[in-house]
């Protein structure tokens, strides 16, 4: 199992399936790209066939978006009780990927909400550039 994700100090869609992979006590491997560099695109492409980040390679398949990868590790994990009991989401079969990043991407509300207040940790004040976050160690 393989997670591709962006700089963690930059991308909390990122940073939501780390931690929820962690919560599980899945065994996978990290592969982060950084981001705001000029050879971003490219690096999550090699990775990532919908050029999106973060993405979970697992049994052949790549599942892209933070809540299809959280809805995938619910059933993939049943006794880590990710989600209240009565809160499950129903109906979420068939392309989560698709469905998931429909909420959260540029159409979605939470978009105007990323681009007013960015993740952006690095930043050494709220109107600098985003600037390459040190780099990290593997999980």
């Amino acid at each position: 199992m393989k997670l591709i994700l962006g700089d963690k100090a930059y991308s909390t869609w990122s940073l939501r399936p780390w931690l929820v992979l962690r919560r599980c006590g899945a065994d996978f491997n990290e592969v982060m790209v950084p981001l705001n560099r000029p050879d971003t695109a490219e690096a999550i492409a090699r990775h990532a066939p919908a050029g999106k980040v973060p993405a979970l390679q697992v049994d052949g398949v790549t599942i892209w978006d933070s809540l299809a990868i959280t809805l995938w590790a619910e059933e993939r994990f049943p006794d880590v009780a990710l989600w209240p009991a009565d809160a499950k989401p129903a109906g979420w079969r068939g392309p989560r990927c698709a469905r998931c990043t429909r909420p959260s991407g540029p159409c979605g509300a939470s978009w105007a909400w990323r681009r007013t207040i960015p993740c952006a940790w690095c930043r050494t004040s709220p109107t600098s550039r985003p600037r390459p976050c040190p780099p990290t160690s593997a999980a």
